[in-house]
């Protein structure tokens, strides 16, 4: 959960921060007895910028100070801002004080009197909806975006939306952005379409070299990537950026609550991790000595549990070409932070997804697995006695606890092309299992996702995955599937369905059954089988000794064996029991290899996870 301090950053000297103070003009030598309707909207305007701004200044001197702690370094400096995201779950912000909470509700009293003077003003509307907002009174809100001039619908639909989106109902704020987006003016509908402050370089390279007329292409698979979960029907994701853009254009010429005027860093903040959701007046841990200054600072937090579903840029341009598990979600300091409503808490999940072929099609086996839910902590039972009662009744076991209430769960396997076609789209409730699923070869997006209604959580799995078309006369493997040992060695994909596993995790010392197809062998045809496994991830000292010569790399475990080649044309399955010796933990290689005779050597690798 970011926090953002303003005073700290002046502190330290990291930024002036300048006021501009609104003088009292000379008097004219001759005023008009009348002024004219332009004059008056200027002036109720000043009225109304003024009065936010006292109540702003307000909230900051009635905030209770706090001894934070905020002080160390910065995770990161965003202009004048320090910005932390904490170590996870974050104290509950305090609600502001009666009289900030009476101030507001004078100022909207204010605002709302300019209003009904000024009705077109869209800045005057855009403060009356953010600060009902903020309080709470959200049907009033609403009924402002009602009334609005057919010139500027755009503007009350965008305050709509943002409206919405902030109670969550996502799939009704997504169709009213949609259609305010292309009502706005040229200059505000380039605004709310902009990546600024969300891409990283290579995905905003693909953006430049795409020209306006591949834009809106990546545009569109940029959020069908992002969106956090396919079992939520529509993109909640996209929405809350449109939400943000319409919170960055109400307070971007508004009286910041950080008492600095609104600049480029703020903005960008607020697009990379949404708005405030309270407000804090701190005091550094150890206050500088020897210079006389203002130690006060304001922190801003953000909703916590906030996760990055923005995609890389390796993913925009090629989805089909990631493989699943380097498809991870960054809880973290994420460069962009998102907490969805219905699920403010989504992460990875383990899961072992396999490609094999059926002619022309591509088979996707997926054995997925969350972790368990927590167990809740045992409670002591309080018994009394009676007079007269058994003494000995108070010492004997308890009764069973009744037995909990199952959560709701819902699962889904999706797999959809690089232009968001949905080819699978096939929901169930299984917490854990195997799914299969089949679609002609080529390049898709496939997904695993697992939402749990008891504690708001979901997990998903999600990467691409690719197969081409196998030429007649050459053969190909597919990939290797982890299987429970338990049982005999299975004699087809079908029978070894039931046993995949539902992760690529194995226990040092342990067995396993690894399964795998073998495609285009011809009739007789033998081959020379090898698996070796090896460390994924060799440390950077040891590829430094390795690369001096001061050490050798140690020898990978390795195991090969011929086998006579098949009776007939068709899919051969095989399946092996290893048991691993025994090994540090960490990330391995398991990589399969078939020699053919007279034919170039087909292999596939897969990353194991190995646990003590």
């Amino acid at each position: 959960m970011p926090n953002i301090p303003i005073g700290l950053a002046r502190r330290i000297g990291l930024a002036a921060v300048f006021i501009c103070l609104a003088l009292p003009l000379p008097a004219r030598a001759a005023q008009e007895e009348t002024a004219s309707p332009e004059a008056d909207s200027i002036a109720l305007l000043e009225e109304a910028k003024q009065e936010q701004k006292e109540f702003e200044r307000f909230r900051e001197q009635r905030l209770p100070p706090e001894w934070s702690g905020f002080g160390g370094q910065c995770d990161a400096l965003v202009g004048r801002m320090c910005l932390r995201h904490g170590d996870g779950e974050a104290p509950p912000v305090e609600p502001a004080p009666i009289e900030v909470e009476m101030a507001r509700m004078d100022m909207l009293r204010t605002l709302g009197r300019i209003h009904s003077s000024i009705p077109r003003d869209r800045w005057v509307l855009g403060q009356r909806v953010y600060y009902l907002r903020e309080q709470g009174e959200l049907l009033r809100a609403e009924a402002l975006t009602e009334r609005c001039h057919p010139d500027d619908e755009w503007w009350c639909m965008a305050l709509k939306g943002y409206l919405l989106q902030s109670l969550g109902e996502s799939i009704d704020a997504e169709a009213i952005f949609r259609d305010a987006i292309p009502r706005m003016p040229e200059e505000e509908r380039e605004r709310w379409l902009a990546l600024d402050y969300l891409l990283d370089e290579e995905a905003r390279e693909l953006f430049e070299d795409a020209g306006p007329a591949g834009q809106a292409a990546l545009r569109q698979r940029l959020w069908l990537l992002a969106d956090p979960l396919y079992l939520v029907e529509g993109n909640d994701r996209e929405a809350e950026q449109y939400a943000r853009r319409t919170l960055i254009r109400i307070r971007e010429s508004a009286e910041s609550p950080y008492d600095i005027p609104w600049e480029e860093d703020l903005e960008e903040l607020v697009a990379r991790y949404g708005g405030e959701v309270g407000w804090e007046r701190g005091r550094p841990a150890r206050p500088a000595s020897g210079m006389l200054q203002d130690n006060r600072f304001i922190i801003g937090r953000h909703r916590p549990h906030g996760r990055e579903f923005m995609p890389a840029g390796a993913f925009l341009e090629d989805p089909a070409g990631v493989p699943v598990r380097a498809w991870e979600i960054e809880d973290r300091a994420p460069w962009t932070g998102y907490a969805a409503w219905y699920a403010p808490i989504i992460t990875s999940m383990d899961a072992q997804v396999a490609r094999f072929r059926r002619g022309d099609s591509l088979l996707v086996v997926a054995g997925y697995q969350p972790p368990p839910p927590p167990e809740e902590p045992a409670r002591p039972t309080v018994r009394e006695t009676a007079p007269g009662a058994d003494p000995f009744a108070a010492f004997a076991a308890p009764p069973p606890p009744p037995p909990a209430a199952a959560s709701a769960v819902e699962s889904g396997v999706f797999v959809l092309t690089p232009e968001g076609e949905r080819l699978v789209d096939r929901r169930g409730s299984d917490r854990e299992g195997v799914v299969t699923a089949r679609v002609p070869n080529g390049d898709y997006i496939f997904g695993m996702e697992v939402l749990e209604d008891a504690d708001d959580r979901g997990w998903r799995v999600r990467g691409g995955v690719r197969q081409e078309n196998l030429p007649f006369g050459l053969a190909a493997i597919s990939d290797v599937v982890l299987l429970d040992p338990a049982g005999d060695l299975p004699e087809s994909l079908e029978e070894a369905l039931p046993r995949v596993l539902g992760s690529t995790r194995v226990r040092s010392g342990e067995p396993f059954v690894a399964g795998w197809e073998v495609y285009g062998l011809q009739t007789g045809e033998s081959a020379i089988v090898g698996i070796t496994m090896q460390d994924a991830n060799p440390g950077l000292l040891a590829r430094a000794t390795q690369f001096l010569r001061l050490t050798t790399p140690e020898a990978p475990l390795e195991l090969s064996w011929e086998e006579g080649g098949p009776d007939e044309l068709g899919t051969v399955f095989r399946a092996i029991a290893l048991t691993l010796p025994e090994v540090e933990a960490g990330e391995y290689d398991l990589i399969l290899t078939v020699q053919l005779p007279g034919r170039s050597p087909i292999d596939v690798t897969t990353r194991l996870t190995v646990e003590e």
